[in-house]
Order: C-alpha cells, then sequence, then structure tokens
C-alpha cells in the first residue's frame, strides 16, 4: 500500500465508545470533579469533559461523587484497551434526574496486517506500507496500481 494516500487521512478507520451516567438527587449525587490529578485532566469542575480533549484508559470520563452519610467518588473512567477524543457530550435533564452520555472518538490509519474490504467481497490484507518511490508502475501511464 503506497503511504502517500495514508498520510493525507484516507482508509482510515474510526471507531466510537459511549459512556453514560445518570445524576440521582435523590441519592446525593451530583457531577462535579472529585478531586485533582492526571486522572482528572479532561473534565471541568461541573464533571463535564472538555471537548477535543485525549483520554486514555483509566481516566475520569464523567465526574460525580455522592454525598451521603460518607462522600463517596462514583466516577465513570474510560475503560482498559479504550482511548480517543472526547467528540461530544450531551447533557438534559429528566424528571428530577440529569443525565450525562459522553462520546469519544479513535481514528486508526491502515498499518501492516489490517484487513481492508467490504463484508462480501474477498478480503486483502495491508502486507507492506511502502513509499511512493517503491511503488511499481508501467512507463508512459501516469496512474500507480
Amino acid at each position: 500500500m503506497n503511504i502517500v494516500p495514508i498520510e493525507r487521512g484516507l482508509f482510515t478507520f474510526t471507531s466510537y465508545h459511549i459512556y453514560k451516567s445518570v445524576e440521582r438527587i435523590s441519592l446525593g449525587e451530583k457531577f462535579i470533579i472529585p478531586c485533582q490529578g492526571k486522572k482528572y485532566h479532561a473534565i471541568d469542575e461541573d464533571g463535564t469533559p472538555q471537548v477535543g480533549s485525549y483520554v486514555k484508559e483509566g481516566d475520569c470520563i464523567i465526574g460525580k461523587m455522592r454525598m451521603d452519610k460518607n462522600t463517596n467518588n462514583v466516577s465513570t473512567y474510560v475503560k482498559p484497551g479504550q482511548e480517543g477524543t472526547v467528540d461530544g457530550v450531551s447533557v438534559w435533564n429528566n424528571n428530577g434526574m440529569t443525565i450525562m452520555t459522553v462520546r469519544i472518538r479513535y481514528v486508526k490509519p491502515p498499518t501492516v496486517g489490517d484487513h481492508w474490504a467490504c463484508h462480501y467481497a474477498q478480503i486483502p490484507i495491508v502486507t507492506r506500507v511502502l513509499p511512493e518511490a517503491d511503488i511499481p508502475y508501467t512507463k508512459g501511464i501516469d496512474s500507480i496500481p
């Protein structure tokens, strides 16, 4: 595979992961940043993540505290093996509950070993990524196969 189209952004794979949390006022829950630290770099003081911030596994994605007899951190964290950029945040109220949904986007360029075809096609596999100078071509024809 030619590296030039890959550098231009063609053939990329985008995956989305969605995280959801509900703030129940009756249980004393509140969206808030639990504490300061490296795990909490992506969230604001109101517990919502900043759109465009990069998060990796173990980072806090939704900050929430339960304040009853004891103060408990009940935040939502990015699952192991997942990472990406915060793509969107939705917050809405429903019958005394506040619901927050966060979408994380991960964009991956093709690498050696990736399958590259639709469902019904013979599945080609990326075996090499070569610079344009090393791609074979036919003399007199401008296109590269």
